[in-house]
C-alpha cells in the first residue's frame, strides 16, 4: 500500500523531574531527546506496518533536522522537505509523576504554502491514502483535501492539539476518518466547554458530506 502524509517533523525533548519541584531554582531530572511530530509519528508507525509511506514536511539543514532525516531514512519513509527556514522543537517538562506541567513548541509548520507542498509531492492520485495533520494551515489543509477529493483519494485528518482542530474545518467533507485530541482531562469544565461547538460543527460538515455522497 503506498501512503502520503503531510505533517509536521520534530524533536521532542522531554524532561522529567526526578524529586520535588523547587520553584526558581534547577532541579534534578530525566531528560530525554527523540524523533517526534504529529506527521512523522504517523508516517513511522505506518512503515512499520509495511505500508510505502511518502512523508512531505518541513526541515532545516541543521543538527535536529539531519537527525530527523537519518531517522526517517531507518524507517524507510521517502522524505519531501517543503520548507528548509528551521526544524521545529518540542520540550515537554513533566511533573515526577509523568504528567505534562508545560508543553513548548517551536514549528513553522504553519508556514508552508500550499504550493510549497505541492512542489514536492509526486501525483496524489498514485496514492491509495492520504494522511494531513492541523500543524498545516488552513489554507494548505483545505487545499491539500481538495486535491484529495479531485482525484478520489481517501483522507484522514489527525487534529493533533484540540487547539488547532478548527483548521480542519474546512477539510472535513469527503474525509473517511477524523482522529481528534480531546483538551487535557486535568483542565476546567469551563475549557472542556469551548470545544463543544467545535465538536456540533465537526458533526454537521460529516453529516452533510454523508448526505452529498448518498445522492
Amino acid at each position: 500500500m503506498k501512503l502520503l502524509v503531510v505533517g509536521g517533523s520534530l524533536v521532542d525533548i522531554v524532561a522529567r523531574a526526578t524529586g520535588p519541584v523547587v520553584a526558581d531554582a534547577s532541579n534534578e531530572a530525566e531528560i530525554r531527546w527523540g524523533a517526534g511530530g504529529a506527521g512523522r509519528n504517523v508516517a513511522e508507525n505506518l512503515a512499520r506496518l509495511g505500508a510505502q509511506v511518502t512523508l512531505a514536511t518541513d526541515l532545516a539543514d541543521d543538527l535536529p533536522g539531519r537527525f530527523l532525516r537519518e531517522n526517517m531514512a531507518a524507517c524507510g519513509i521517502d522524505v519531501r522537505v517543503a520548507a528548509h527556514v528551521r526544524t521545529g522543537l518540542y520540550l515537554a517538562i513533566l511533573d515526577a509523576d509523568g504528567t505534562l506541567g508545560k508543553g513548548y513548541c517551536q514549528t513553522g509548520t504553519e508556514l508552508v504554502r500550499l504550493d510549497e507542498y505541492l512542489a514536492v509531492l509526486p501525483d496524489l492520485a498514485s496514492f491509495d491514502g492520504v494522511a494531513l495533520d492541523t500543524n498545516l494551515s488552513e489554507e494548505a489543509l483545505a487545499g491539500l483535501a481538495q486535491r484529495c477529493r479531485e482525484v478520489r483519494v481517501p483522507f484522514a485528518l489527525q487534529t493533533v492539539a484540540s487547539e488547532r482542530a478548527r483548521r480542519a474545518l474546512s477539510a472535513i467533507p469527503g474525509c473517511v476518518l477524523v482522529k481528534p485530541n480531546a483538551p487535557r482531562p486535568a483542565r476546567s469544565r469551563a475549557s472542556r466547554v469551548r470545544h463543544r461547538p467545535m465538536r456540533r460543527a465537526v458533526r454537521r460538515r460529516c453529516d452533510r458530506s454523508e448526505r452529498a455522497r448518498s445522492r
